[in-house]
Parts: structure tokens; C-alpha cells; sequence
């Protein structure tokens, strides 16, 4: 698993700077209770991804 750690990191950095942009993109268009449960939603699903 050790080996994987790397390429681990750079999925969830994508991922998360994918929610990020969705997130801002939902702000700009007053949708921002949205946005931000789609981020702490897609946050929190990353962290178990990572745990497993």
C-alpha cells in the first residue's frame, strides 16, 4: 500500500479541487447552501475513500 500513497494523494487533491470548483461555480449562481453541502458531502466521502 505504501507504493500507492503517492498517486492516493494526487485522486483526492483532484477531487477535491474538482469540488471546489463545482462548489464556487453553485456560489456564483446564489446556489450556496448547495455548494456547500456538495462539498462537505464529496469532503467527507473522500476521507472514508482514504481510510479504506
Amino acid at each position: 500500500m505504501a507504493q500507492h500513497q503517492p498517486a492516493m494523494v494526487i485522486g483526492i487533491l483532484l477531487a477535491a479541487s474538482v469540488l471546489s470548483g463545482a462548489m464556487a461555480e453553485l456560489s456564483r449562481r446564489d446556489r450556496t447552501r448547495l455548494g456547500f453541502s456538495l462539498l462537505v458531502v464529496g469532503m467527507t466521502a473522500l476521507a472514508f475513500a482514504e481510510l479504506l
